[in-house]
């Protein structure tokens, strides 16, 4: 009986040792082990969300059944989104060294104020009658103070969304901000190339006036030179296949996006390079 006892004890005491030595090999060394095996999941991780990536995009153009206007305003947003990062992250820390106010009292001040810029408005209510907005870019600070709303913006917006085409014709000029704003929900405009009265360009000189700036960035629109030229446009449309329609649309989208970036670069750089240098200086 002594020795049963003496026994279970000595197997008690062995036990408590081994669970201590394996306890104390988990705390000392499986911290290792689980870095090691984290940073693996993580590449995998990393791989994995391509491939899904890879087969939605897939999917998307084999889809019998499409909604055009499904996700294209939230890839916009996410594309805004990573823009303005991007500019942020390039853009000095800094104080900024000067500011421009810009007035508009036209629609197309506030298409570069929300649409180049992507600045916001305060207050949001679409009918309130003095409406501010703030924006940083690089070391130039905007500020937009409208004077006119936008009513039907929820009407108008829908209406892009659902076509394929937006017609765009001429009126006091050449150029418009329908343009830009069938552009931004991949609706491809119909663009009236002429010359309207006035000094907006001179095709003896250039032959890309009108609409220079859209032709040097090989804006994927279509430019027609008479209305007559519709009809054989709209029959050409029925015999457009709904993958091709898909895809000229996501194109659209991603030409749109850089045309907004690369403009606004420009237009601010002009600014600083006329204005701060020569305060600098």
């Amino acid at each position: 009986m002594r020795l049963t006892r003496k026994r279970l004890c000595s197997f008690l005491i062995a036990l408590y040792c081994l669970f201590s030595l394996y306890a104390a090999y988990h705390v000392f060394f499986g911290r290792r082990r689980r870095a090691s095996a984290a940073s693996s999941r993580g590449l995998r991780k990393g791989v994995a969300p391509a491939r899904e990536r890879r087969g939605r995009e897939q999917s998307t153009l084999g889809s019998e059944e499409w909604n055009p206007w499904e996700g294209d305003e939230k890839n916009e947003q996410q594309h805004r989104f990573k823009t303005s990062l991007q500019i942020l992250n390039k853009s000095t820390k800094g104080k900024t060294d000067f500011h421009v106010q810009i007035w508009g009292k036209a629609a197309i001040g506030l298409y570069l104020w929300e649409h180049i810029f992507e600045g916001l408005l305060d207050p949001t209510d679409v009918t309130a009658q003095w409406r501010e907005g703030n924006s940083v870019v690089g070391r130039t600070h905007y500020r937009w103070q409208p004077q006119e709303t936008n009513e039907s913006l929820k009407n108008y917006q829908d209406a892009l969304l659902q076509s394929d085409l937006t017609l765009c014709p001429v009126g006091v000029n050449t150029e418009c901000y329908r343009i830009y704003e069938a552009c931004s929900y991949g609706s491809v405009p119909v663009v009236e190339d002429i010359m309207t009265a006035g000094s907006c360009g001179n095709t003896s000189v250039n032959h890309n006036a009108p609409l220079q700036l859209l032709k040097s960035m090989d804006a994927p629109f279509i430019f027609i030179k008479n209305w007559n030229e519709l009809p054989a446009i709209l029959e050409k449309e029925k015999t457009l296949m709904l993958q091709e329609k898909i895809q000229r649309r996501k194109m659209l989208l991603h030409w749109y996006q850089h045309f907004k970036t690369e403009l606004k670069m420009r237009f601010t750089n002009i600014l600083e390079n006329s204005f701060l240098m020569n305060n600098k200086g």
